[in-house]
């Protein structure tokens, strides 16, 4: 389930539509439906159309959580989501993410607060200020070339 280093720079192999409904017959052990109505504002239907980046993942998962413990399964997702908001949290939080890093790797990776910020606004809202950065600094014509 791992992919090439082409196909991870081909944008167009990430782009994979779906909708809820292909979704849950691609892999039916999780309630798509009930997994995107928790966790979106609003709710949708099974007809809604969803990228997935990696199919193929989805759909190894699917055979792998029949056979896996539920506990094991918990357990993974808290911390799936723990990582994934861990700049958002204390200090306290980022030292221990620090800590575990540094024992994984074997090198420490602390960067300044500021260049944390930096990235996660990069990282967020980087083709918005692309494209304001360009409708500021170039005219049509350059835009055409």
């Amino acid at each position: 389930c791992t992919r090439s280093r082409n196909e991870i720079r081909d944008v167009s192999q990430l782009y994979n539509r779906y909708t809820v409904k292909e979704l849950t017959e691609l892999a039916p052990q999780i309630n798509w439906l009930k997994f995107f109505n928790g966790l979106l504002p609003r709710p949708i239907s099974e007809n809604q159309s969803i990228i997935v980046q990696t199919p193929d993942y989805i759909f190894q998962l699917d055979k792998l959580l029949p056979d896996t413990d539920k506990r094991v399964v918990a357990n993974y997702m808290m911390w799936r989501v723990t990582f994934s908001i861990i700049d958002f949290l204390s200090k306290d939080w980022r030292d221990l993410e620090q800590a575990y890093t540094t024992a994984i790797t074997g090198k420490p990776q602390e960067s300044p607060r500021w260049a944390e910020c930096l990235y996660t606004v990069k990282d967020n809202l980087g083709i918005a200020f692309s494209s304001y950065y360009v409708r500021h600094n170039f005219n049509d014509e350059s835009k055409e070339s």
